[in-house]
């Protein structure tokens, strides 16, 4: 795993993707290396300082702080799963190109920001406002689609408002599942 080219691509996404998306849609690498590579590191981090932060910063229990870094290891990794494949499959819907390897890198490339900024927001309660950075992503989308997907401009719109509803019910589904009870009764 090379570090510094791990951060180069995510800077790249983040300030020029413009000119980052047409280089992603031709480099060889498997949906499996993605959430290696790019998901399951910063979802890691985020857990670590997440449960740390939770477990000595508060009244919470050990348990209860073990929960929650489980679930923001957990919530990032099926979430890039799931919307990739839903995705995917909705290309032919909004006559755009199916490629699930397409749709993972559009998926997780565009959950970067999100991933980063749970970072931050792990380190405090006070800094969950971080979390909106993760908006950024629906942007990243937006610029995506065309590239990674050949989705036409007329059809972009819809289709970015199906993904991010997609993405937020996959999200607020997972979150039920692995939810916390915040008072650790």
């Amino acid at each position: 795993m090379d570090i510094q080219k791990i951060l180069d691509r995510v800077k790249a996404i983040i300030f020029q993707p413009e000119q980052e998306w047409p280089v992603i849609r031709t480099e060889p690498i498997t949906n499996k290396d993605l959430v290696l590579t790019y998901v399951l590191p910063f979802a890691v981090i985020a857990a670590v300082i997440g449960w740390l932060s939770l477990w000595i910063s508060t009244f919470f229990g050990f348990g209860v702080a073990l929960r929650y870094g489980v679930m923001q290891l957990v919530m990032p990794l099926i979430a890039v799963v799931v919307a990739s494949v839903v995705i995917n499959e909705l290309a032919e819907t909004f006559d755009s190109e199916k490629n699930l390897n397409n749709a993972f890198k559009l998926v997780v490339f565009s959950y970067i920001p999100a991933l980063l900024a749970n970072i931050v927001a792990s380190l405090a309660w006070t800094l969950g406002w971080v979390s909106l950075f993760g908006l950024y992503g629906a942007y990243l989308l937006w610029l995506g689609f065309p590239v990674m997907m050949k989705t036409p401009e007329n059809k972009r719109l819809f289709y970015i408002i199906a993904a991010i509803v997609i993405i937020f019910i996959v999200n607020l589904i997972i979150g039920a599942i692995l939810s916390i009870n915040r008072l650790g009764y």
